[in-house]
This record gives C-alpha cells, sequence and structure tokens, in this order.
C-alpha cells in the first residue's frame, strides 16, 4: 500500500517510512504494522469523564488484542478545536486531544488524526444521536462569520486556505513533537464534498497544497489524504490522483457494494 519514499524523519521515536523498502514502516530499527480499529468519535455518550473511560475500555481492550493503532476525527463535537468561530481555538478540547493522547501513549498505540469531514457549510443534516460527527460545518459560512458561500469558494478562497493553515499552526505549536501521533490525514472521504468539475479540480489543488503545509508545521509526522470507497469504475480518477498526490503513504477506503 506504501507509495512514496519523500518522507524522511528527523527522529527514529515517530513512525516512518522504511527508507529501505518503502512499502512498509518503521518505528527505530523496527518494523512496524499499524494494526487497530476506527474509533473515530464517541457515540451516543457526551459527558467527558464518561467518554474517556470508554476510550480506555475500547484502547486497553485494542491492546490486549495486539493492536497498536487507531484512528479519531478531531472534527467530531467532543474535539472540535473551532466550536463557535473560525479562528477562535477552545484550549479545552485541545486538552481533550493532549489527554487522549497521553492515554495512548501509555497503552503502546499510536493515533491517525483526522482534521476535517465535513461537507457543507449550510444547511443542517439531521443528528441521530449525540455525539454525532454531522457533516454540515456553518462556521465557515460568511453568514456565521466564516469567509465562504459554498464549498468552492472554501477551496479557492485565499481567506479560507489561511484559516485551515491557522489550525495546522495552532496543532502544530502544541503536537508537533508528540511521538503518539502516527499521521495527520487531512480530510475523512474529501470526495464527498462533489465530485462535479470544478469542484474536484478545486479540492485536488486544495490538498495538494495542505498537504505540503502540514508537512512542513509536522517534519516527524507522516501526512495523508483519504477519499471514499473505492468500489466502481468511477472511482478510478479520484484514486489515480490520489496515488500520484504529496500522500506520504496510500491509503484505501473500501465498503461492501451490493448494488
Amino acid at each position: 500500500m506504501v507509495l512514496r519514499m519523500n518522507f524522511n524523519p528527523a527522529d527514529s521515536r515517530f513512525v516512518h517510512l522504511s527508507p529501505g523498502n518503502p512499502r512498509y514502516f518503521e518505528l527505530g530499527d523496527s518494523c512496524f504494522i499499524p494494526i487497530g480499529a476506527n474509533i473515530c468519535f464517541p457515540r451516543f455518550e457526551t459527558d467527558e469523564e464518561k467518554v474517556f473511560a470508554d476510550y480506555r475500555r475500547m484502547m486497553e481492550k485494542l491492546a490486549h488484542c495486539g493492536g497498536n493503532y487507531f484512528r479519531i476525527w478531531l472534527s467530531c463535537p467532543f474535539f472540535e478545536l473551532e466550536p463557535h468561530h473560525v479562528g477562535e481555538f477552545d484550549s479545552r478540547q485541545r486538552i481533550r486531544l493532549e489527554r487522549l493522547l497521553r492515554m495512548a501513549a501509555e497503552l503502546h498505540l499510536r493515533v491517525k488524526i483526522t482534521l476535517e469531514h465535513f461537507r457543507i457549510i449550510e444547511g443542517k443534516y439531521i443528528e441521530f444521536f449525540p455525539g454525532v460527527a454531522g457533516f454540515v460545518k456553518q462556521i465557515h459560512h460568511v453568514d456565521h462569520g466564516g469567509s465562504s458561500q459554498t464549498m468552492l469558494e472554501f477551496f479557492t478562497l485565499p481567506e479560507a486556505r489561511a484559516a485551515f493553515l491557522g489550525k495546522l499552526d495552532y496543532l502544530a505549536q502544541y503536537f508537533r513533537e508528540n511521538e503518539a501521533v502516527f499521521a495527520w490525514e487531512l480530510w475523512n472521504e474529501i470526495n464527498g464534498v462533489g465530485e462535479e468539475t470544478p469542484l474536484m479540480d478545486a479540492w485536488m489543488t486544495w490538498s495538494e497544497q495542505m498537504l505540503s503545509e502540514a508537512r512542513k508545521r509536522f517534519p516527524n509526522h507522516m501526512v495523508i489524504q483519504s477519499l471514499g470507497s473505492f468500489d466502481s469504475i468511477a472511482a478510478n480518477r479520484e484514486y489515480d490522483w490520489l496515488c500520484r498526490s504529496a500522500c506520504d503513504f496510500v491509503q484505501v477506503h473500501r465498503y461492501t457494494a451490493l448494488g
């Protein structure tokens, strides 16, 4: 699955691509094969202590079974750094991420952190249970203090790009040396925002630029992007782009599609 060799860690304490065989990850001088789960956001519970108790239960079970890796969404309500306005970072939310990474480190687990997952900036998705990660993020819309009116503008306007870079800067200030981080993932299935031209061209261009910017800020961590399910001929163009992109490694989301 690993296709690129452009990642050269400055410190062997971090998971990195093997310089001898980039199809494998290394940690120090040992092979690292990520085995884990997608526990991306808390389900059914919003109380902080109960959420962390549930995370610890899952993480301990994962470690006991030989796991060494899991994935979270930083953009879910429980961890969202900008809960009210773009550029206004909530330190209490950041401290939650710090706490989770400490728990992971105690259990020798590495964490892939997904930064965004929203698909629209206006309208409303129905939330079926507490803590669900909705796919609308209104703070980026001009009516809520943001810079954009559409997703196309979000990916192309300089103000919107500057806002995302501000989030990368904030995270780098606190986490660029955190050994528990496996990789930073820009977006969960970014093609979910739309696959029509020119929107697709816009998020592809945006991804390349932000992968480069993230790499500057996190020199010891891998940076990647993700797409939706590779289960049809229609997905070929997008995955062909992903394989040629600036991602440090390529991952495939694959669902059973019965028609």
